[in-house]
């Protein structure tokens, strides 16, 4: 990986350059190879988020390179303004970018809300399963009243049993076919400060193909949903149980609540939507210009350069990460969508 960066002036770097371990190629990167950081996360990764099926593994993550790698970095993009207020206190110049769905060439259909059988839904890696355990009771008894199937699309089989419980393996190529089976997607959380540093991409995927989204009031889902406009936030069994019932209920409700999420989603939280913000993430000073003409050119169209040499740096593709992947595209995708012909990312180490 390092004999590649040599050619570059930026680094760009999503989360870590490894998971495990100091921030070695970090370090390295910014203070032997002399090559600027932009710098971006999307999760709380500062802190231990250890869970039975991670437990070994958080024992070596190293959380506080996090701060470390917020010094050494040129510039810092986060994810929401939990994770920036974190990254003011190591850095002067943080942006926020939300997460970004691409509604143009991925989340680009609309449910049809008066078709099929009704379908509650839920995405998401192992790792967050435990989210939905407060949700099981209000969806036994929704099971006595209503007839509905409840998908779990995910990386593996949710050990709880539901009469309505229907699995789906997550599968990249078919992630989209297979959200719109749903009619209603859920995004449980606990009020945690790891919670809080999320970036609501279970709620975004789902609004995006106008499914409604129900979700806890946690973090930057107060951000993304009005309640009883583009969506809904429960705190209470008995407002999950009151809100889902309206929405199994109701086709036209859920059409006219999902129509509502995608405007939500593609004035605001498209790639197209955050060009500009994620350009500007990335502009270099008045100085760099002046030190480094030959290594840029101008971008009038973005009003940011158009660097000829950027590196990207992302994690291994594993299994775990390959929702990460997803919101890395798009955030790349939204800093690719204004920049002029000159401007060169290779293919990812």
């Amino acid at each position: 990986m390092l004999t590649q960066i040599h050619p570059y002036d930026f680094v760009f770097i999503h989360r870590e350059a490894a998971p495990l371990g100091p921030p070695v190629l970090e370090w390295l990167i910014a203070k032997v190879l002399r090559k600027r950081i932009i710098f971006d996360f999307d999760d709380a990764i500062w802190l231990p988020n250890t869970s039975a099926t991670n437990r070994i593994a958080a024992g070596l993550k190293w959380h506080r390179k996090t701060a470390g790698i917020c010094r050494w970095s040129y510039k810092i993009s986060a994810g929401n303004a939990y994770l920036a207020d974190y990254a003011k206190q190591y850095h002067g110049d943080v942006t926020v970018n939300p997460t970004t769905i691409d509604t143009a060439g991925l989340h680009n259909q609309i449910k049809d809300q008066a078709t099929g059988d009704l379908v509650i839904g839920w995405t998401g890696t192992h790792s967050t399963i435990n989210y939905l355990d407060a949700l099981l009771p209000v969806l036994r008894d929704l099971e006595a009243e209503h007839r509905f199937t409840f998908l779990v699309i995910s990386d593996q089989k949710p050990a709880f049993h539901l009469n309505s419980l229907q699995f789906l393996p997550w599968n990249k190529a078919s992630e989209r076919e297979d959200l719109l089976r749903m009619h209603i997607g859920v995004m449980p959380l606990t009020d945690d400060p790891w919670a809080r540093g999320k970036c609501g991409f279970k709620a975004l995927q789902y609004m995006a193909l106008g499914i409604p989204a129900v979700a806890s009031p946690v973090g930057v889902n107060c951000d993304i949903i009005r309640h009883g406009e583009n969506g809904y936030l429960c705190r209470t069994a008995d407002e999950w149980e009151e809100v889902l019932t309206k929405l199994l209920e109701d086709a036209k409700l859920r059409t006219r609540m999902g129509k509502a999420a995608r405007n939500t989603v593609q004035s605001r939280y498209s790639v197209q939507a955050n060009r500009f913000t994620f350009c500007a993430s990335s502009r270099p000073d008045s100085a760099l210009r002046k030190a480094m003409p030959e290594r840029m050119a101008s971008a009038e169209s973005c009003n940011a350069p158009a660097y000829r040499s950027c590196s990207s740096i992302r994690l291994p593709q594993t299994r775990k990460n390959c929702k990460n992947e997803t919101k890395q595209d798009n955030r790349l995708r939204a800093h690719q969508a204004k920049q002029p012909a000159q401007f060169h990312l290779p293919e990812y180490f």
